[in-house]
C-alpha cells in the first residue's frame, strides 16, 4: 500500500469508512432476502417494516460519521484558525483589503506578496492581490511539486508560502512585499531582510531587497537541472547556477553534528510514536557561520505541531505534511542553538537537512539575473506583454507562470512554441537581440464546453415544447 498523507483523512478514519461501506452493502443486500412468516409478534413487525428498519439503520450511521468526521476536521482548522467575533473580523477585513488598496496605489507593477493575516491559504482570493499560497482540488500536480520541491510546506490539496521560505525562493517567484499583521513575532532574518516601506494599524508592509519579475533572462543548462534533488538546498543552489552560469553555492551544509534528543517519545528506526502527553524532539546545533541558518525535514504525519527556537515559539502547524522548512534566523558562529519540535501525534521523519544562506552569494546571483527582467504589462485578465533584449542565442527567457496547455505566446508578433522548465514553469527561446513578447491565456475546452452548453439549453427548449404540446 502506498503511504499517503492528506491533511484532513487520517489512516482511522478511513478504516471506520471501509467498515461502514462494508456494512452498509450488506445492509442493503439483506433487503432482498424474505423473512419467513411467522406467528411471533416481533417477526411480523421485521417482516413489514424492514425496508423501512433497514434504512433508518443506515441514515443513523451516516448521519453520525458525517458528524465525527465534521468534528475532526473543524478541530484540526481552529489549530491554525481559532473562531472570532463578526466585528472582528470585519475590522481585521477592511483593515487589510484598505492596507492592499494603498499597496496597489504605491506600486501599480505586476509582483508576487507573502502575507500573514488570518494564515489562510486562499487570502489573495479574499483580497486580491497576488499571492503564492493557495488550497483547492483543481490545482495543477507538476506544480504542486515543483513547490513542495523548493521547500514550501505542501498538504493534500495547498501549499503555503509563508516566513520560513528561503530568500532565494522569494526571489526566484519574484515576491516583492511581506505583509506582516500586528502582534506577527519577527524573530528572525527574514524580514529584517526586507525593507520597512508601510504601516497602518500596526500592519507593516516590508519590501523585498532580492525581488524579480514574474520572468527573466536565464541560461540553457537551466533545464539540465536535476528536479529529483530531495535536498532543497541542493537543488536551489543547482537553480541557481544553471540560470546564471556563476558556479558558487548559496548555501552551504552544516558540517557539524546535529545531537537529537527524544522526550516522551518511542523511536522506532525513522517512526517517532508519541509515549507520553508531553511529546517532544530537541535538535543541538552549534553554529558554524553567523549566516542564517535553515533546518529542512522530509516527514510524514497527521498530526500539529509547534516549533521553539532557543525557547521561543517560531510556528505553529496543525499537520506536519510531507516537509518542513524551518528558518532558525542568523546566530553567532559557535553558538549552541536549541530547535524544539513538541507534536501531537505520531509522525516519521526521513531525512534532516542544516544549511546556511550566503547573502554575498545570493546577492551575485541576483545581480546577474536582474540584468535582464521581463517587466509585463497586464493588458487583461489574459493577456501580458513586453519587450527584452538578449545578449546571447544560449538564453531563454523564464516566467515563474505554471505551465499549461493553452497559452498562446507570440514574438515580434509570431507565434512560437514555448517550452516547460523546471517540470512547472514557462520557457520562451529567444535569438539576441530585442524583442517584444505577447502571452495570452485560454483554458482547453473552454469552446467545447459552450458548445456543450448551448446544446443542452437548446435541447431543453425543444423538449420543453414538446411536452407542452
Amino acid at each position: 500500500m502506498q503511504n499517503i498523507n492528506i491533511d484532513l483523512i487520517n489512516v482511522e478514519n478511513i478504516k471506520i469508512d471501509i467498515a461502514l461501506a462494508i456494512l452498509f452493502c450488506t445492509l442493503l443486500v439483506m433487503m432482498k432476502f424474505d423473512i419467513k412468516e411467522s406467528s411471533k409478534k416481533t417477526i411480523k413487525f421485521l417482516q413489514k417494516n424492514y425496508f423501512k428498519i433497514i434504512t433508518f439503520i443506515i441514515f443513523c450511521l451516516s448521519t453520525t460519521n458525517l458528524i465525527c468526521n465534521a468534528e475532526n476536521n473543524m478541530e484540526t482548522i481552529r489549530v491554525d484558525a481559532s473562531p472570532v467575533e463578526q466585528d472582528i473580523y470585519a475590522i481585521i477585513t477592511n483593515t487589510y483589503e484598505r492596507l492592499i488598496k494603498n499597496l496597489k496605489r504605491y506600486d501599480s507593477g505586476l509582483y508576487r506578496v507573502v502575507t500573514k493575516f488570518q494564515n489562510g491559504a486562499n487570502d489573495s482570493l479574499t483580497y486580491g492581490y497576488n499571492g503564492v499560497s493557495y488550497s483547492g482540488s483543481t490545482y495543477s500536480k507538476k506544480l504542486h511539486t515543483f513547490l513542495e520541491k523548493i521547500g514550501m510546506r505542501k498538504s493534500h490539496v495547498q501549499v503555503l508560502c509563508d516566513l520560513e521560505n528561503t530568500k532565494a525562493v522569494d526571489m526566484l517567484l519574484g515576491i516583492k512585499y511581506l505583509i506582516v499583521a500586528p502582534n506577527q513575532k519577527l524573530l528572525k532574518d527574514y524580514p529584517i531582510a526586507y525593507e520597512e516601506i508601510y504601516i497602518e494599524n500596526n500592519v507593516k508592509i516590508y519590501e523585498n531587497p532580492y525581488n524579480l519579475s514574474v520572468g527573466y533572462v536565464v541560461d540553457k543548462n537551466v533545464f539540465n537541472t536535476n528536479m529529483n534533488n530531495e535536498n532543497t538546498f541542493e537543488l536551489q543552489n543547482e537553480m541557481l547556477k544553471n540560470m546564471t552560469n556563476i558556479q558558487e553555492d548559496v548555501y552551504k551544509k552544516h558540517e557539524g553534528e546535529i545531537n537529537e534528543k527524544i522526550e516522551e517519545i518511542k523511536k522506532e528506526g525513522k517512526r517517532y510514536i508519541v509515549d507520553g502527553e508531553n511529546p517532544k524532539i530537541t535538535y543541538e546545533i552549534e553554529a558554524e557561520s553567523n549566516d542564517n541558518m535553515y533546518l529542512y525535514l522530509l516527514a510524514k504525519g497527521d498530526n500539529g505541531v509547534n516549533v521553539f527556537i532557543d525557547g521561543e515559539e517560531s510556528l505553529k502547524h496543525s499537520a506536519f505534511a510531507n516537509n518542513e522548512m524551518i528558518n532558525v534566523g542568523k546566530k553567532e558562529k559557535g553558538q549552541k542553538v536549541i530547535i524544539e519540535i513538541v507534536i501531537d501525534g505520531d509522525i516519521e521523519i526521513n531525512n534532516l537537512y542544516a544549511y546556511y544562506e550566503n547573502d554575498y552569494v545570493l546577492k551575485k546571483h541576483y545581480d546577474k539575473l536582474k540584468e535582464n527582467q521581463v517587466q509585463l504589462e497586464q493588458i487583461d485578465n489574459r493577456r501580458y506583454k513586453s519587450k527584452i533584449v538578449t545578449h546571447s542565442d544560449n538564453q531563454d527567457v523564464m516566467f515563474t507562470i505554471p505551465y499549461e496547455k493553452g497559452w498562446n505566446v507570440k514574438v515580434d508578433g509570431e507565434k512560437v512554441e514555448y517550452k516547460e522548465v523546471l517540470e512547472a514553469l514557462i520557457s520562451v527561446n529567444l535569438s539576441e537581440g530585442e524583442h517584444e513578447i505577447t502571452l495570452e491565456y485560454m483554458p482547453q475546452g473552454i469552446f467545447i464546453g459552450m458548445i456543450s452548453t448551448i446544446s443542452g439549453i437548446i435541447i431543453l427548449i425543444f423538449l420543453k415544447k414538446r411536452l407542452s404540446v
